[in-house]
């Protein structure tokens, strides 16, 4: 699938910033898949003046204590937790309704989620752990806990609606 960061330079590039993440991980029950990073980052952008949104898909534990740190930094109406879904089809829907993929994760295999989201042209920014190196370039990975780097990184691609097509061409 191709997008169209041009179509939407303006949502990226104007006054009114606005970008809709997406993170997937089916066990919200640990902190491994980065989830409180992810909901910082939201924070970090809202400060500077970027309107973003995350949908987290999956469901667990933890979801509880997330959504408490969300509603805490002030950001719990920009955090949306979809739950388990009950198919491919309706993970695949979830992200092509996203702009940009965020999986800031501290440990992971072959990393399913990554791919699923470039599968669909996705914008992918990650870690560089385990087999995530073999699908992104370096600029588009950071350290697990970096939400600054994250933050800096999502901002300047908004910046460059180019380049975003180009990492979805490429994904």
């Amino acid at each position: 699938l191709k997008r169209n960061y041009f179509a939407d330079a303006k949502k990226y590039t104007g006054f009114d910033k606005k970008i809709k993440l997406v993170h997937t991980a089916n066990n919200i029950n640990n902190y491994v898949k980065g989830h409180d990073i992810v909901i910082n980052i939201v924070k970090k952008l809202q400060d500077i003046g970027i309107d973003a949104e995350v949908t987290f898909i999956g469901d667990g534990d933890k979801r509880e204590e997330f959504e408490s740190l969300a509603r805490k930094l002030g950001v719990a109406e920009k955090i949306r937790f979809t739950g388990l879904l009950a198919s491919s089809g309706e993970v695949r829907e979830k992200l092509l309704e996203a702009d940009m993929f965020v999986f800031p994760t501290k440990c992971e295999g072959l990393p399913r989620a990554v791919i699923e989201a470039m599968a669909v042209g996705l914008p992918c920014l990650s870690t560089p752990v385990n087999g995530i190196p073999e699908l992104l370039e370096k600029e588009f990975m950071f350290a697990p806990l970096d939400v600054d780097g994250f933050t800096k990184k999502i901002a300047e691609l908004m910046d460059n609606p180019e380049k975003m097509n180009l990492m979805s061409k490429r994904n």
